[in-house]
């Protein structure tokens, strides 16, 4: 059963929720091994017991256990995971850049983890053994102060330590009130960290941002397990830690290794009241504390067991994986605006999306249903723009088939041109031999892809391939050569030039 009210058991019964981290903390089933009793007119539970299904102790999980949960989950939504993923990691990119120009200094590590990672095991939950999620996401992160916290720690044993690596003496030490060796916080430790004094108060000039996994995270589960817990439950009192008592294992949820996370954190130079200005100094001291955080120390909890330890990968630059997510939303941008320009265009110049349909034609039976027969090509014709772009395909219909050409198409051509300002001259006649017109130097729409200066202007042409002639295919190749498309990284570029060489090539064949 879940504790929550019957409405939103229903909704939970008829969707997947996306966040499991709202699941995990708040929609938890427990078994039901309690009994509802009426005793002298007072309602009551009788031997209340919450038992939450966190997963059998033969070593499987059972079917309702939160690892399964999680895997159905992230199975049915991996497309909204990674979509908030990347989102996020967009958002902290953008900010890193612009908090940049104000002059602040970034840090960047692209990092995979090489052990388990635990985190909130001491957190309040059902199961004794929770874990942090992202509230909105739902999926776990690193939160900033677990990490500045740890960069401190890390910070204050290295200040505690030679050149050697060798913890430096008791009586090297600075003594407190109480005359104990106690460990000196330097100025550039109260600046990156900040400090508050009783006259004096300064915010840390150290900011850092959540750490967050860079793809949808695997999950797997961990064991506990106590081999003396008579001894621990008495504090020793009734018995020791001998063998013959019984161990209870307990099962807590850990992030897989192999998992790729990107640390972000940035140093303001507002020095005004700071203890040290020493920029090169706070950036060597920060940068090294965070090396040490990631590869000895690790982050979350079990760290002295090895868990929490990450490989660095990369550092200063953002990831390939984000920087490809840039190009991506580049080009949805221009995507977006080639397509409001063509609504722009279709709104001003509404005739323009059916002439490039007629552009494309080459014989009299589609000429004839799609400009002769066609009332909303009528309705265009008066437009000189339109009534040329059509009397073009019409030269290039007699072209293709000189020997079908008759005086009755010939009739029907110029009858269609009387009430446009471009005029027909008859391919044939009575009292005319029979001539094939000539080929003008260039069609319009050779000329249009001469005119072409970049790829961003092609996507906004909305040609098509497949539509091409010979002539206009070469020159568009011509085009793509000169981009570079063949050996560019994007991936359209490549396929419309793959397209462009296999259509040409089938035009060779004919």
């Amino acid at each position: 059963m879940r504790l929550i009210s019957r409405q939103v058991d229903a909704v939970l019964q008829k969707s997947v929720p996306v966040n499991f981290g709202l699941y995990f903390n708040k929609f938890l089933e427990y078994h039901q091994d309690f009994n509802y009793v009426v005793q002298k007119g007072k309602n009551k539970w009788d031997k209340p017991s919450f038992k939450p299904l966190c997963g059998e102790s033969s070593g499987k999980p059972s079917k309702n256990s939160p690892l399964l949960q999680f895997n159905n989950l992230y199975c049915q939504s991996q497309k909204q995971v990674n979509h908030g993923l990347r989102d996020r990691h967009l958002r902290q990119s953008n900010f890193c850049q612009a908090a940049k120009t104000d002059g602040y200094s970034v840090f960047i590590f692209h990092v995979r983890l090489q052990s388990p990672y635990i985190s909130g095991l001491g957190m309040s939950h059902p199961t004794e053994t929770g874990m942090i999620f992202d509230h909105t996401l739902g999926v776990p992160y690193i939160p900033a102060a677990g990490q500045k916290g740890l960069l401190r720690l890390v910070y204050m044993i290295n200040d505690l330590k030679d050149d050697n690596d060798n913890w430096l003496p008791l009586d090297q030490l600075e003594q407190d009130e109480k005359g104990e060796p106690c460990w000196h916080e330097d100025d550039l430790s109260r600046t990156l960290f900040g400090f508050s004094d009783k006259q004096d108060a300064l915010a840390g000039r150290l900011v850092i941002l959540d750490a967050y996994p860079l793809s949808q995270p695997e999950l797997a589960e961990d064991i506990l397990n106590p081999h003396y817990g008579d001894y621990y439950s008495s504090q020793g009192e009734k018995c020791g830690p001998t063998e013959d008592q019984n161990p209870v294992p307990v099962k807590f949820l850990v992030l897989k290794k192999g998992q790729e996370f990107v640390f972000r954190f940035l140093l303001h130079y507002g020095f005004q009241k700071a203890p040290s200005s020493d920029i090169e100094g706070l950036s060597a001291r920060i940068k090294a504390a965070m090396k040490i955080a990631l590869t000895e120390e690790g982050f979350g909890a079990k760290t002295a067991l090895g868990y929490g330890r990450f490989e660095i990968l990369g550092e200063g630059e953002e990831p390939e994986k984000v920087q490809q997510w840039f190009r991506d939303v580049e080009e949805a941008q221009q995507e977006k605006e080639r397509k409001r320009l063509i609504r722009i265009e279709e709104i001003k110049y509404p005739w323009r999306s059916l002439l490039r349909k007629i552009e494309i034609l080459g014989n009299w039976g589609d000429f004839k249903v799609q400009v002769l027969e066609n009332d909303g090509a009528t309705d265009y014709r008066e437009k000189k723009e339109f009534a040329e772009g059509v009397k073009a395909t019409a030269l290039r219909v007699v072209r293709r088939n000189p020997k079908k050409w008759t005086e009755e198409r010939d009739k029907q051509v110029a009858d269609w041109f009387a009430a446009s300002p471009v005029a027909w001259e008859p391919c044939l006649s009575k009292t005319q031999p029979k001539t094939i017109p000539v080929e003008p130097v260039a069609s319009d729409l050779l000329q249009s892809i001469a005119v072409l200066s970049d790829w961003s202007t092609y996507q906004q042409t909305g040609l098509k391939i497949s539509s091409l002639d010979r002539p206009c295919a070469e020159a568009l190749k011509k085009k793509f050569s000169e981009w570079g498309c063949k050996k560019s990284k994007n991936k359209n570029k490549k396929k419309a030039f793959k397209q462009l060489v296999d259509r040409i090539e089938k035009l060779s064949r004919k």
